[in-house]
């Protein structure tokens, strides 16, 4: 299976970023005010609301403080269930400029075999 791998650097601390990052209740609103605009958790699930009226439902897999990791998989959106379990993880690296990070976001996509006519 494919996946698509975005990385950029952010001019902040390493653990400043981190700890939006690692907050899976409003860690989406943090990171993207007015492009995210609402967000609630039920148990391990998460409701994202965005400005254009796509509201997405991901469930919490897990958080690895050391390794400065979350992972959470895309349940289903407004449009209905998602037909592959899409999972992404995003942690700040640690940068050899002080106040830089990086952040990686790894989604795997849909495999080819799963496109093809049936």
């Amino acid at each position: 299976m494919a996946s698509v791998r975005t990385e950029f650097l952010i001019e902040a601390d390493v653990e400043r970023v981190w700890q939006v990052i690692r907050d899976f209740e409003s860690g989406p609103v943090r990171m993207a005010p007015g492009y995210v605009v609402g967000c609630t958790v039920e148990a391990d699930v998460r409701v994202v609301t965005f400005a254009s009226g796509v509201v997405a439902r991901e469930r919490l897999i897990g958080i690895e403080e050391d390794a400065r990791r979350i992972v959470y998989t895309l349940i289903a959106t407004r449009s209905g269930p998602s037909t592959t379990p899409h999972r992404c993880r995003s942690w700040p690296r640690v940068s050899v400029t002080p106040g830089l990070s990086g952040f990686t976001m790894c989604c795997p996509t849909i495999s080819p075999s799963r496109c093809a006519p049936r």
